[in-house]
């Protein structure tokens, strides 16, 4: 399970072990009609897909930083956290 979901469903609280294996990636997509976006001045959308770069980047960032509190809040409950798999 993704470790948000160990974190919110307490599952920390009777689980010795925490294994980051990785193993699995979650993309977010951002799509749009192709003939709106066509019709999209060159500007505009250059704006549109430089924002969305930029929000998926900020969101990776938010992402990490959160799964770092909680691996620090399972360490901190006791949970031996497994990196080196």
């Amino acid at each position: 399970h993704p470790i948000n979901v160990v974190w919110s469903a307490k599952f920390f609280e009777v689980q010795k072990y925490l294994s980051l294996t990785h193993h699995a990636y979650s993309p977010l997509l951002v799509v749009i009609n192709k003939a709106k976006f066509d019709g999209l001045s060159p500007e505009f959308q250059q704006a549109l897909v430089s924002s969305a770069q930029e929000a998926g980047n900020y969101q990776r960032k938010l992402v990490a930083e959160d799964q770092q509190k909680i691996i620090d809040g399972m360490k901190e409950a006791g949970v031996e956290v497994i990196t080196d798999l």
